[in-house]
């Protein structure tokens, strides 16, 4: 399935607003992932190879996350983005083209 087919399923799902707010990552154990956000909602999928959101991990308040933070890495290729949600740690590695998403989990861990 193309990525825009996938984002306008996920629009229509309630689960991307108009900003446009998701990545793709991957975890240390090599799981892929589709963070999502709407509105203040933030929605952790697990992704397929070829991109489909396939199940949730999480669905959350923005506010109820800790300990967030987001790193971006040399060259700005990739950025890591970690929270705790009830007491479980979520690490995601991702990759070019998550500028908005990597924004919002910027702001989200400076407030």
């Amino acid at each position: 399935m193309k990525s825009k087919d996938v984002l306008q399923e996920l629009f229509a799902g309630g689960y991307l607003d108009e900003r446009g707010i998701y990545a793709y990552g991957q975890a240390s154990a090599g799981l892929r992932y589709l963070v999502t956000v709407c509105g203040e909602k933030v929605t952790v999928f697990e992704s397929n190879h070829e991109n489909e959101a396939v199940k949730i991990i999480l669905t959350a308040p923005a506010g109820s996350l800790k300990h967030v933070e987001c790193r971006t890495g040399l060259l700005h290729l990739h950025s890591k983005i970690a929270f705790t949600y009830n007491a479980v740690p979520y690490r995601f590695t991702t990759g070019t083209g998550a500028g908005k998403c990597v924004a919002f989990f910027k702001a989200l861990s400076k407030r």
